[in-house]
């Protein structure tokens, strides 16, 4: 999803994602201008970008484990887990799905 530098439009609401948020979509995705990550079971600290900064709060609604800008929660170690984090999300690529069904 990084490589599309002009998607304007993003609805992944209610889709049981789980594990954190890549950091490649805020630096990637510069022309992004509405965000849905409504009911999942993301992680962590939200990334910060051009877009990504003119979110609010509700495009990461009842993602309980989200932290930092916009929503309520801070992290505990701030944005320095952001960067550190880099390289362990591109390993594990973008986000995972959770699913009920065996």
């Amino acid at each position: 999803m990084e490589n599309l530098s002009n998607l304007e439009w993003l609805d992944l609401s209610s889709n049981e994602l789980v594990g954190k948020i890549p950091w490649q979509l805020a630096a990637n995705l510069k022309q992004l201008g509405f965000l849905n990550l409504y009911i999942s079971k993301l992680e962590g600290p939200i990334p910060l970008g051009p877009q990504f900064n003119t979110f609010k709060e509700d495009s990461y609604g009842w993602n309980l484990g989200l932290c930092g800008f916009p929503v309520w929660k801070s992290c505990s170690s701030g944005g320095a887990q952001q960067e550190c984090d880099h390289d362990k999300e591109h390993r594990d690529g973008l986000f995972g799905i959770y699913s009920t069904f065996q």
